[in-house]
């Protein structure tokens, strides 16, 4: 059974993830993600907003760790870094603050 501060630090990084994708920008750059990496400019104009605001929620998206990028020359291309489906799996599956163990 997972207690006091190890279950605190468990649901704390889960709220972080999910924070991260309840923004409507930041949840269509998480799905467009997890069928290719992007550059900026193209996930930009998929996403239909400007160079720095995808950048900034680019931003929010690699601090949770469910985004990263690699450069290809001098062009970044960012890429999903967690396989989703797992990853909600995982956070659905894990016992919530407040529920009882089966």
């Amino acid at each position: 059974m997972t207690t006091g501060k190890r279950l605190y630090g468990k649901v704390h990084r889960q709220a972080a993830i999910l924070a991260a994708l309840g923004h409507p920008h930041r949840l269509a750059i998480a799905y467009l993600l997890t069928l290719e990496p992007h550059r900026v400019g193209k996930l930009a104009t998929r996403v239909g907003i400007s160079h720095p605001l995808l950048l900034h929620h680019l931003g929010i998206l690699a601090r949770v760790g469910l985004v990263g990028k690699k450069y290809e020359g001098a062009r970044a291309v960012y890429m999903f870094q967690k396989r989703p489906l797992w990853l909600v799996k995982k956070l659905l599956r894990e016992t919530p603050v407040g529920a009882k163990e089966a």
